[in-house]
Formats: structure tokens, sequence, C-alpha cells
């Protein structure tokens, strides 16, 4: 059973029979890959005894990364979902300011992608009433609209600023630098 930080891990172990043979070069090598596995934020064991060694690997599993995205736009929002779809982020939708912040108080949300023109919500009250919310106050907010006022979007809070029509590479920048 994995505990702790491991709770949703990858384990791998292998075992051999006979005695395990530690010469300069497998000590090496060992230590490399210990050292490689380590920096991932997994951990390595072996153990062994006069008939056999074994050798567990634990890498903790990759997780979804929750991004709230706020659209009007249900094309938009699918293509989201594509641009997105092949790293490791989890789009939920929301539809009004009241689902947003009900959102983020279910899930630990990595960034809120909004949108500023839509038909029964002003986007820049939405970032305003996002911002003063204990949930999500510290959440990155990512504007994407077709207006192009950055320095409004920051003065009320926002985190960064782009423009559509939006391309996967643009919006695969900008989120992977607000989700790292």
């Amino acid at each position: 059973v994995l505990e702790g930080s491991f709770a949703q891990a990858v384990r791998l172990a292998i075992t051999a029979t006979g005695t395990f043979q530690a010469n300069e070069q497998r000590r090496v090598s060992f230590e490399v890959g210990q050292k490689l596995i380590v920096s991932l934020g997994g951990q390595v064991e072996l153990s062994s005894s006069a008939s056999h060694w074994q050798a567990s690997i634990t890498l903790p599993a990759a997780e979804d990364k929750p991004i709230l995205v706020m659209d009007d736009n249900a094309g938009l929002v699918e293509l989201y979902h594509r641009y997105l779809g092949g790293g490791h982020y989890r789009i939920i939708e929301a539809h009004s300011a009241d689902e947003a912040i009900q959102s983020a108080k279910e899930h630990e949300l990595k960034l809120i992608i909004l949108d500023v023109m839509m038909p029964d919500q002003d986007g820049w009250e939405v970032l305003q009433r996002l911002r003063s919310v204990w949930e999500t106050q510290h959440t990155p907010i990512l504007i994407c609209s077709v207006l192009n006022e950055p320095e409004i979007a920051y003065s009320l809070g926002a985190s960064d600023y782009i423009t559509k029509p939006i391309t996967q590479s643009d919006l695969l920048t900008k989120v992977e630098y607000w989700t790292d």
C-alpha cells in the first residue's frame, strides 16, 4: 500500500536470483539511476539476501492540473479541451461567477481562464469578484479576450492576458508558465 506523498504512484519491483555483484561500474550506474529517480520525486530501495536481490522503484504518478475555463462560447471551450488535452490538464467549465467560485471550493485550481465579453455578466466584474474571495484570490487568472485591453486586466488583478484568436502554442506557453 502506498501512503503519504506516494498515494498515487507507480511502483516497479525487479527481483532476480543469485547474488548482487557490487562492482564499481554497477555501483556508479546504480547511483546515477538512483539520483535520477530521486530528482523526479521517487524512491529506490535495494535489498538482497544470500539467494536473491530486489530493487523497488517508486515514482509519483503524474496528476492532472485542474484549470477552470469560463467562456460563453462552447466552441472555444471545446478548443481548450483539444489544445490542452495532450497535457496533464483537466478542464473544468463554469458559466457564471457563482459556478466559478463553487468550482474553486471543490477543486484546488491551478489556473482560471476567463473571457471578458459574456452576454449575462461583465468579465471585468467577474475578475474582481474572483480576486475578492478567499478560494481564488491567489489563483492565477489568464484573461482570454478579443479585446486588446491588457492594462485594464492587470489593473483589476489578472495574472496574464492573451488575445483571441488563440493558437495552441500561445495557449500552452501561458498555461505551462502559470501551472508549473
